[in-house]
């Protein structure tokens, strides 16, 4: 997942896109699992937090150069 967000250079990426990158079409993740696992890269990541949601979109990997 931190791959897809990095590839994306800031562009914000689907939960869609997120299930479609990670999983096989076969697997059926759960309901929340990308949101579990961004609650994690979070955390290992530590601050300042580069992982931004996107409102009403996905998330995104910000530069924490640009502050």
């Amino acid at each position: 997942m931190l791959e897809l967000l990095a590839v994306r250079n800031r562009r914000a990426v689907s939960r869609n896109d997120i299930l479609e990158y990670c999983w096989d079409t076969l697997e059926s993740p759960a309901s929340n699992v990308e949101e579990t696992i961004i609650a994690s890269l979070r955390r290992k990541l530590g601050e300042p937090a580069l992982i931004k949601t996107v409102r009403g979109h996905g998330y995104k990997l910000d530069d924490a150069h640009e502050r």
